[in-house]
């Protein structure tokens, strides 16, 4: 199997996506007209515009098939899901509003989180993330988890990225004690709900590689709160990088997991967001996320521009 170029440019990647975007799009859109008019008819049902402002991303249809695809077009499901998506941006407004990847590039250049320019095997985004490059002297969980959302803000907008689903590795080479008392109950939890039913993104595999054992006893008290269809998508390999090529080939693997892609390269994804809010002419991600209904018209020029997968 042929995979994107590892060596690809954030320009490229950026270009990529607006050369096939609008096709995909279109063709989706015809093909789940029903289900996005059923999803519009539960919204407008159940809230009202005074209750239900936020941002769009330019276009109603394009925002509800974010939730319909991460659900399968399941139209109860993605109403849940979007409700839960509010919710999350209402309760961490002051993580969630202004973000903006200048302010927090050193944060990303530190792999938190690195987004590949290649997908996996079956074409999902994979996401790494290297714990162990925390600089606590520098910048808290706070800025780690606006890095977070900005990131997640910027891949959901992609098509391929909605149908295929996100991967994630959480590398712990070079943890410390340290690091790890700088953790607090509250931030595991905003995480923990970022990835269940709070996102409009199907996160299909969370690999943890060169952990320390207490990160396995964690995930064993933390059980109960976790869905048992994410609980299955868990895999804890400590050093055994075997066990990871089971479910990730090497083919798709940068060089730090025994793959056959060159090493990560920790500026890209930081160069692909700034490059976007150049693009965009300043905007922030999430400036005031509750502006906008799905019923009014938005500036084009306003609406972020989109990457490839």
């Amino acid at each position: 199997m042929d995979y994107p170029n590892s060596c690809q440019t954030s320009e490229q990647f950026t270009q990529q996506m607006e050369g096939t975007q609008d096709d995909h799009k279109e063709g989706l859109q015809n093909r789940h007209e029903d289900k996005i008019i059923a999803f519009r008819s539960r919204v407008n049902q159940t809230m009202n515009n005074n209750d239900f402002l936020h941002l769009t991303r330019g276009d109603e249809d394009d925002f509800l098939l974010l939730f319909l695809r991460a659900r399968r077009y399941n139209v109860e499901e993605s109403f849940k899901l979007l409700c839960n998506y509010i919710e999350f941006r209402t309760r961490n407004a002051s993580v969630c509003q202004n973000l903006s990847a200048w302010q927090l590039h050193h944060v990303i250049e530190d792999g938190f989180p690195c987004v590949l320019p290649y997908g996996n095997q079956n074409g999902a985004k994979m996401l790494v993330i290297f714990a162990g490059s925390w600089d606590t002297d520098t910048y808290g969980t706070e800025e780690i988890l606006k890095a977070f959302i900005l990131s997640m803000e910027r891949l959901i907008e992609n098509d391929d990225t909605q149908l295929n689903g996100i991967v994630i590795i959480a590398d712990f080479s070079g943890w410390t004690a340290t690091q790890a008392s700088r953790l607090s109950l509250s931030f595991i939890r905003q995480v923990f709900a970022m990835f269940q039913d709070h996102y409009p993104a199907r996160f299909v595999g969370f690999h943890f590689v060169n952990e320390p054992w207490y990160v396995k006893a964690g995930l064993t008290l933390l059980k109960p709160f976790i869905q048992e269809k994410m609980w299955k998508r868990i895999h804890v390999h400590g050093n055994n990088m075997t066990t990871l090529h089971d479910h990730c080939p090497q083919d798709i693997l940068p060089a730090e997991f025994g793959g056959n892609k060159p090493a990560v390269n920790r500026e890209y994804w930081a160069r692909v967001l700034l490059d976007s809010e150049k693009t965009n002419g300043g905007h922030v991600y999430g400036e005031n996320p509750f502006k906008w209904s799905l019923n009014q018209e938005i500036d084009e020029e306003e609406i972020p521009h989109v990457i490839s997968a």
